[in-house]
């Protein structure tokens, strides 16, 4: 729970403080024209799971000349399902850093960082076999501990590349690519 409040607490800096900072680059740097906070919704699919997520990025630099390159802080918060949609996998946070890498409305986009994943379905059938196991052998004692939900909680590298569709003059952006948690993904979303 200490790690979830953490999570939940740089999610929060990122969105208050990173946009601010990113207003008072210098000129030189950043365009009149340039978004500093995009929100998306994003959708991934890989066989034998899949997310739905809300993302949050904050410009944190960014240079534009002949190739218009910039720095973003990431943050998202997800549910993931497993089996081909059917069961609900739980909970996931992401923090990490993009890239992006263009000319005028086209990107390159490279994510990285790390992902917070409770997995719901380990814990859930694990917790069955516990109890199965106690009302079959209700005068013995198990022969494994209870389940924590702790024990199927877990911190991994996340990752991703893809395509970016974000264009200068209007709030509307669009995301494709593979990676992990996502998976096979799209977004959708604005910029402001």
């Amino acid at each position: 729970m200490v790690l979830l409040h953490r999570l939940l607490v740089l999610l929060l800096s990122t969105i208050l403080f990173v946009p601010a900072q990113a207003q008072n680059l210098n000129s030189e740097s950043v365009s009149q024209h340039t978004k500093n906070v995009s929100v998306y919704g994003n959708i991934g699919y890989y066989v034998v799971y899949g997310t739905v997520s809300l993302n949050v990025e904050a410009k944190v630099w960014s240079r534009s000349r002949d190739l218009r390159r910039s720095i973003w802080a990431k943050a998202y918060a997800s549910r993931w399902y497993g089996q081909l949609i059917y069961e609900d996998g739980g909970p996931a946070y992401l923090v990490g850093g993009v890239y992006l890498a263009g000319r005028s409305e086209h990107f390159f986009e490279a994510m990285f960082g790390a992902t917070y994943i409770y997995n719901k379905i380990s814990y859930n059938n694990m917790k069955s076999e516990y109890d199965d196991y106690l009302v079959l052998n209700p005068d013995e004692s198990p022969h494994f501990p209870e389940p924590l939900k702790s024990d199927d909680i877990y911190i991994l590298p996340a990752g991703s590349v893809g395509y970016r569709y974000q264009p200068i003059n209007r709030k509307f952006l669009f995301r494709a690519g593979f990676g992990f948690p996502d998976a096979l993904y799209v977004s959708i979303g604005f910029s402001i």
